[in-house]
């Protein structure tokens, strides 16, 4: 089981709802530019997943 891990990052929406991953949390995740991520969402949590 895999457990969420609390980055102490915390951002608000842009004017567009959009939102910037810090590059350090990216770069734990394994994710890179051009890579593709999954949405999920469950209640008031989302979860992005790296596209395999």
């Amino acid at each position: 089981m895999r457990y969420l891990k609390r980055t102490g990052i915390i951002i608000e929406l842009d004017d567009n709802g959009g939102i910037t991953i810090p590059h350090e949390v990216l770069k734990e995740a394994g994710i890179e530019y051009n890579d593709s991520v999954e949405m999920f969402s469950k209640g008031e949590n989302i979860h992005l997943v790296k596209e395999k």
